[in-house]
This record gives C-alpha cells, structure tokens and sequence, in this order.
C-alpha cells in the first residue's frame, strides 16, 4: 500500500497519522483539502491492501480517541472531528465500488447521474438476472446459493476490471490528448454501473432470502 510522506507542524517529526504526531502529541492543522485518500495518508489509486487499511484505520482511531486526546474542551473536539473523518474515508474506501465511484469523481471523471451508460444488451440480461433472483429466492438452498455466487464472481470481475482500468487512466502521459482521458473516464463509469446493478440484486436476493426465513 503506497503512502504518502507528511512532517508535523510542530516538531518536523514524520507524521504516519496527518492528523497527530505520534512523537509529539501535537494535532496538525485543518485541511478542507484532504480527501478520504489523504485522511489515511494514501496516494490516490484504486487497489488497496485491506488488512493494511483495517490496521491502519485502528492506529488512527486510537491517535484521535477523545478520551486520550486531552481535556481542553478545543483539543476534544478536534479529535471527535478527526476520528469521524477516518471512520467516514474507512466507509468509503473499504468497499471497492464506493472507492471507485470516489476515486473517479476526485480524479474529474463523471457521476452516474450524468453518464448512464452500460454495455450493450446489459439491460436486457438484467430482467432475466431480476427473474433468476425471485426463482432463487422461491427455491432457496442449492439453486439460490448458485445465483449468489454468480453474482459475487460478477462483481470480483467488475472491481479486477476497475483496476485495470484505473491503471490505465493513471499511465496515460501527461500530454496525451484529451479524448483519451474521455474514453478511460466512460469506461470505468460503464463498469461502475454495471457493477450497481449486480449490487442491487445481490442485496435483494439476500434480504428476499432473510425474508423468507423469517415468516
């Protein structure tokens, strides 16, 4: 996992938390610039290595735990602020679509909301996958387990895919021509969307099936 390199305000110490010093105890100033990459001093890049951003999110929370953070009220909040901003860049980053929809958005690419798009005959296939997720959930056992790990294999493809394609954007030379950029941009917001379909109908198989087991 690629760090990123940062000295504290106070005593010139390296920072491995951009928010306190370790050596110093001393809490660094606000940046409304820091995005969720940053908060957890990561380079801004798709692949994670998710034990290493679990332990990392413990280190930070304890560094910013109120209750060692001091007893000035102003020393109090600021770590209250400090750890809800590791929890929420932990939130986003730990799932590999979110970190996608996130990385792309810092990197000027565009939304959902503007850009729709999917592979061609992709919404078609989807009702027939909406049909195989209300027959799995009628039969349950063995037939649902298959359409669950369909759908679980489909978005292994999908974030293996948005690597890839994140990779590419981020080897593209600095020169290259716009159209370029453009074309790496729709690609990984087809994959995106295309992951948020097979989201959507692994949730719902999943709480048709809880459902079910309930009544």
């Amino acid at each position: 996992m690629t760090t990123v390199s940062l000295a504290c305000s106070a005593c010139g110490g390296a920072l491995e938390n951009p928010q306190r010093c370790r050596a110093c105890g001393a809490f660094q100033p606000l940046d409304p610039r820091r995005d969720h990459f940053a908060t957890l001093a990561l380079r801004r890049r798709f692949e994670v290595d998710e034990a290493e951003l679990q332990r990392r999110v413990v280190a930070f929370a304890r560094d910013l735990h109120p209750d060692l953070a001091g007893a000035a009220p102003g020393v109090r909040a600021r770590a209250v602020l400090g750890a809800a901003q590791v929890n929420e860049a932990f939130a986003v980053l730990r799932d590999a679509h979110s970190r996608g929809e996130y990385l792309l958005k810092l990197l000027g690419g565009p939304s959902a909301t503007e850009d729709k798009s999917v592979p061609d005959g992709f919404l078609e296939a989807m009702l027939d996958e909406r049909d195989a997720v209300d027959a799995a959930i009628a039969a349950g056992g063995a037939a649902a387990e298959a359409v669950r790990a369909r759908f679980a294999a489909e978005l292994a493809a999908g974030e293996a895919a948005l690597a890839s394609g994140f990779a590419a954007l981020a080897a593209l030379p600095d020169d290259a021509p716009a159209s370029a950029r453009d074309a790496a941009f729709r690609a990984l917001r087809r994959e995106l969307n295309r992951m948020a379909y097979y989201r959507t109908l692994a949730r719902d198989l999943r709480e048709g099936l809880y459902d079910k087991e309930s009544t």
